[in-house]
């Protein structure tokens, strides 16, 4: 029933062109905002790069903050980093859009470990802001991607052609050259993927 119901408003939303709202969310309260984001390329079996869009609660500044894997071989240390660094905070939540990046956390754990209280902390505090759109609103658009609701609400991508095939693309390309300005494309691309998570949260 429910999802004959959520149809007819995607409906009625697709063709009146206005949104529409079904219900406000709670956000948790606390003194850290992470806005999390992985790229990972499959060909290689190698998640090389945890982006993170860190905010002060009620402040609008927002500091990017990377943790990079050359190769494989790095990507042990690079998840040492992300988790050392998760220990600066005592009261954070965690933000990310759809289930990917909880997979990839899953992921490193079962790889190299990690604290279990960290783990614990982690696991409460990250919220997935594509199913709390889902529940929230309805919107006139066909896919509900990160793209698509952040370019809906006025976010513009540096490279509006730029997605996570792309970015695969482009760290292989890395790779091969060494290339600084193909690191620096890959990292933008990060850093508008979590900094549209915070515009849509």
């Amino acid at each position: 029933f429910d999802k004959i119901v959520r149809f007819s408003n995607q409906a009625k939303v697709l063709v009146s062109g206005q949104p529409m709202v079904l219900r406000k969310p709670e956000f948790p309260e606390a003194r850290k905002e992470i806005y999390f984001d992985v790229e990972s390329d499959p060909t290689r079996d190698v998640d090389y790069l945890l982006g993170v869009l860190v905010k002060d609660s009620g402040s609008d500044n927002a500091e990017y903050k990377y943790f990079l894997a050359k190769d494989k071989s790095q990507e042990r240390v690079m998840w040492q980093k992300f988790l050392d660094f998760l220990t600066t905070f005592e009261n954070f939540v965690i933000y990310h859009f759809a289930y990917y990046e909880q997979q990839v956390f899953d992921r490193l754990i079962l790889r190299y470990g990690a604290p279990s209280v960290l783990v614990n902390k982690f696991k409460e505090s990250a919220i997935d802001l594509h199913a709390v759109a889902v529940d929230s609103v309805v919107l006139p658009l066909y896919f509900y991607t990160l793209k698509d609701i952040a370019q809906y609400l006025g976010y513009r991508w540096n490279d509006p052609h730029a997605g996570r095939a792309e970015s695969v693309v482009w760290y292989n390309q890395w790779l091969d050259t060494q290339d600084d300005s193909v690191l620096q494309k890959i990292l933008k691309y990060n850093e508008d993927d979590v900094r549209a998570t915070m515009l849509i949260k």
